[in-house]
Order: C-alpha cells, then structure tokens, then sequence
C-alpha cells in the first residue's frame, strides 16, 4: 500500500539466492523502463 501518500508503495519478497537478488534489482531499477505513478520500497527481513 501507498505509505501516507510520500509516492511510495511497499513491495514484499519471498525468495533468496539468485531469482531473490533477480527481482530485488529489477524492483529498484523498474522506473528506468517503465513509467511507474510509485517508488517501490523494499524492506529486508532478518
């Protein structure tokens, strides 16, 4: 969900080792190729 309107919106991952890393570049590199109206922001569990 969007966080208060700062055009962002959280993005959760399940996964690890190659397609984790695959995925989590291509979230934060997504607005190089794509028009997107948010910012996704990812956030690591320990």
């Amino acid at each position: 969900m969007s966080n208060a309107g700062d055009g962002t919106i959280g993005v959760g991952m399940v996964g690890h080792a190659f397609m984790g890393r695959v995925h989590s570049q291509a979230w934060r590199t997504v607005h190089h190729f794509f028009d997107v109206p948010l910012t996704p922001r990812l956030a690591a569990l320990g």
